[in-house]
């Protein structure tokens, strides 16, 4: 129940961001650029939830298997939901449009004497 938690865990943010998200104005590799990273800060938080459920399962060792199973549900629907929601808010702010659409025109001022 836990790898299967932490994989849905994992997955939640580039998902989300991937179908339901803003699109990148830059170029496809940035874009997946930032899939990826999304992925990292998923597996860290799906890290971060093995070690929360294991620890949740110490303290419920005496209750009933239902118990554990109900707090390992709840917890990885609260994960996904706010990695899902963050997946779907993000928004690129590192380029200006104008950088993105046109890099190789020259914006200095011309030398040009009259």
């Amino acid at each position: 129940m836990r790898v299967i938690g932490a994989v849905l865990i994992s997955v939640a943010l580039p998902v989300a961001h991937m179908y339901w998200g803003e699109d990148y104005p830059g170029d496809g590799q940035r874009a997946f650029g930032f899939i990826i990273m999304f992925l990292m800060i998923g597996i860290g938080v799906g890290a971060f939830y093995i070690v929360l459920a294991t620890v949740l399962h110490i303290l419920l060792r005496d209750k009933r298997f239902r118990w554990a199973l109900l707090c390992d549900s709840v917890l990885i629907a609260i994960l996904v939901l706010l990695l899902g929601y963050a997946g779907m808010t993000a928004q690129s702010q590192g380029y200006p449009a104008q950088q993105i659409a046109a890099p190789d025109v020259d914006t200095r001022p011309s030398s040009q004497s009259e």
